[in-house]
């Protein structure tokens, strides 16, 4: 995991961290579809660098946290979050 981590964070200037249940749950998937750790999060989490750069654009956010949930249901979870970022960035002033 932190592997995954720290490449995300060195190729993307974002950081995301890992929740110990998170951890848990990818190591278990991963182990389920005979994946190593970092082919299973890098499927699990292909759209991530575009969905998180642009909450970072509307947001300034840089940091995020990958939760259990995150791990269950990675698409549905970045797009809400992109969606909530633009709702913040029509409510900040200009």
């Amino acid at each position: 995991m932190q592997e995954f981590a720290q490449r995300f964070r060195d190729n993307h200037g974002l950081e995301i961290q890992f929740t110990e249940t998170a951890a848990d749950l990818l190591i278990s998937q991963a182990q389920e579809h005979s994946k190593s750790i970092r082919d299973w999060c890098a499927e699990r989490f292909k759209d991530y660098q575009f969905g998180l750069k642009l909450i970072a654009q509307n947001t300034q956010q840089r940091r995020f946290t990958i939760t259990d949930e995150v791990v269950q249901t990675p698409d549905k979870v970045l797009s809400d979050w992109v969606v909530a970022s633009y709702r913040k960035e029509e409510k900040s002033p200009e």
